[in-house]
């Protein structure tokens, strides 16, 4: 099943996911608030609910699992342009 923009809540840089199977679970901490909306449409376009969640049980952090597919974080990104 694919993650659904709609079902994301993000305050002060957490992000929680809730859907008709699933309580609100926690998905990742952004250590900077703007960042957030990258990250959930990165997780959003490119993961599954199933497999996020299983390679965060397997013990990868967040940032760690979308960097499996390739994302680069908003602060890297101003860190290299600089």
């Amino acid at each position: 099943m694919n993650f659904q923009k709609i079902n994301f809540t993000i305050s002060a840089g957490w992000v929680s996911y809730s859907d008709d199977t699933l309580d609100r679970v926690f998905v990742a901490r952004c250590r900077v608030s703007k960042d957030a909306g990258p990250f959930v449409t990165f997780l959003k376009n490119n993961f599954q609910i199933e497999e996020y969640f299983n390679l965060i049980k397997s013990g990868l952090a967040p940032l760690e699992v979308l960097m499996t597919k390739g994302y680069i974080s908003p602060a890297k990104r101003r860190a290299l342009a600089l």
